[in-house]
């Protein structure tokens, strides 16, 4: 019954599009297979609906998995199968031996839809696809208008029922 706009970021906030493990793309410049860069592990094990605890800072990184939260200090995810992980003096360390673009397979916050973003125009008819839309921003309910509920009652004399003969004059 009108424009409905989005009360909320979706996503919320930064999280990882991959499995592996949250970094700053800058700890990773010059890093190669035969000269990988080395970074020590943080605590956090950061799964979807785990706020991280720790920020990633200079030559460390967070393990992550698809749809976790970024932690504050990481501007990267680097694929779980393009890593080692070593253990050294009790320590876990994890060995990467690419370059990574900061932004690297992380949804940024509001990517899918802005807070404030229109995301269905009044008149709009309301279908599996448009309550998903709903339910992703949080909405429960909107303002609607009812179908119209349409009846023909078709009277007259020369009215047929389908399937019987017709006579002169005389119509289904």
């Amino acid at each position: 019954a009108e424009d409905i706009t989005s009360p909320v970021d979706v996503p919320g906030f930064d999280r990882a599009n991959v499995d592996g493990f949250a970094l700053r793309a800058q700890d990773t410049v010059g890093a190669r297979e035969d000269t990988p860069c080395l970074l020590e592990l943080t605590d956090d094990v950061l799964t979807p609906g785990i706020a991280p605890r720790c920020t990633v800072t200079a030559g460390h990184a967070s393990v992550i998995a698809t749809g976790g939260m970024v932690p504050r200090g990481a501007d990267a995810v680097v694929l779980v199968e393009d890593t080692e992980l070593l253990e050294r003096d009790g320590r876990q360390f994890v060995q990467v031996g690419k370059v990574l673009p900061a932004g690297a397979f992380i949804a940024f916050a509001g990517t899918d839809v802005g807070r404030g973003e229109t995301v269905l125009r009044a008149g709009h008819l309301l279908t599996s696809r448009e309550i998903g839309v709903l339910a992703a921003v949080g909405l429960a309910t909107v303002p609607v208008f009812r179908r119209p509920r349409v009846a023909v009652i078709s009277t007259g004399d020369e009215l047929v029922q389908p399937g019987d003969s017709l006579g002169p004059g005389e119509v289904y």
